[in-house]
């Protein structure tokens, strides 16, 4: 039983990517329903990670038994691992209707209590999930609703007339049923034979290849990356393409493709 004024009730998820604090929907929580007191702590805290390694801005009182993991190893010369932190949600904070992240910088305990350091991040004001679909592909059972995609600026004409159209752009990937997502169609790189047409960009998961990208016109792969097998492929992003190979007397590239999650 705790012995403290409990003032907000958050989940427990292992692991902690700064980059994409906020799970997929779907995603189970490690310790859900845990009743806690959050307190500011910003001075003591001297104003989270942005001022130096280890610094937080709160301090969670939890029960002795709870499990919570925290980022803070006090040997090496580096004694911040994130990737070994638990990721702490609280709903409704700091305003109905918003969600707030916090990494575990440290937990000690003291008597029956437990106290976790926090950092916080950016409020979520849609909720605490990112949109996701539940599917069974390769390695992964939860996958985003929508993958963000992103070119470099190395596209050149190498038999087609638009292929600079491809430089430095980002499309939507939505999800298109079972293991594919598909950016909405734009317009042609080329304008004759096979690979000419409107095309879209292509991500799938197939069984014994693993994860392909392409961007297809109607009757073709206009370009196709190496595939990521399936137990390389990141569920939840982010992942690279590289290599790509081209249809012949179309374009030309070398530089990778980035998809990461998109809300």
């Amino acid at each position: 039983m705790a012995r403290f004024a409990c003032n907000v009730t958050c989940d427990i998820y292992r692991g902690f990517a700064a980059s994409a604090p906020y799970p997929l929907e779907g995603t189970p929580a490690a310790v859900a329903g845990v009743r806690a007191l959050l307190k500011h702590h910003l001075q003591n805290g001297r104003f989270g990670f942005a001022s130096g390694s280890l610094k937080w801005t709160h301090v969670l009182v939890l029960d002795k038994t709870i499990d919570i993991r925290s980022a803070y190893q006090a040997w090496p010369a580096n004694p911040i691992a994130n990737a070994n932190a638990d990721t702490v949600l609280i709903r409704d904070y700091p305003l109905p209707g918003q969600c707030t992240a916090f990494v575990v910088v440290m937990v000690e305990i003291e008597g029956d209590q437990r106290r976790a350091y926090l950092d916080r991040l950016q409020p979520r004001r849609t909720g605490c999930f990112v949109p996701g679909v539940q599917e069974a592909c390769g390695n992964c059972t939860i996958l985003p609703a929508n993958w963000r995609l992103k070119t470099a600026g190395d596209f050149i004409d190498n038999g087609c007339s638009n292929c600079s159209s491809l430089n430095g752009g980002t499309w939507t990937l939505l999800h298109d049923g079972g293991c594919h997502w598909r950016s909405a169609t734009f317009p042609p790189v080329c304008s004759t034979g096979l690979p000419a047409g409107n095309v879209r960009w292509h991500l799938r998961f197939e069984f014994g290849i693993g994860w392909k990208l392409s961007l297809d016109s109607p009757l073709v792969e206009v370009v196709a990356f190496d595939p990521i097998a399936a137990a390389d492929f990141i569920c939840a992003g982010p992942n690279t393409f590289v290599n790509p190979t081209w249809w012949p007397g179309t374009c030309s590239s070398s530089s990778p493709v980035t998809i990461e999650r998109s809300e």
